[in-house]
């Protein structure tokens, strides 16, 4: 039996109007900049820097958001192997996965 990851992940729910944005990223990038060419993001703690949760954690709330932003080499890497879908939407910022869900 494979074991699920033990890292924690930060979460963060943004309400903008009907829409229910779910912010995650692996806790060691929390408050990294990252430069890619011309492009700089952030891993704000304003913006991703919400609870400390586990994998499950995450996942539970995930269901209920519309879109869902997210960075981190480990919590995209466990949402591939739930579904390889995934994989043919992340982009690497600074050798970084992104990985953006959008419900409709």
């Amino acid at each position: 039996m494979e074991k699920k990851s033990e890292k924690k992940y930060y979460a963060k729910i943004h309400r903008i109007g009907r829409e229910k944005v779910l912010a995650i990223c692996d806790a060691e990038l929390l408050g990294r900049e990252l430069s890619d060419g011309n492009i700089t993001i952030e891993i704000s703690e304003k913006f991703y820097g919400g609870e400390l949760l586990s994998y499950d954690e995450v996942r539970e709330l995930m269901k209920t958001a519309t879109i869902i932003n997210i960075f981190g080499e480990d919590i995209v890497n466990q949402l591939i192997k739930e579904n390889s879908d995934y994989e043919l939407s992340v982009i690497r910022i600074a050798n970084i996965p992104h990985l953006q869900i959008i419900r409709v």
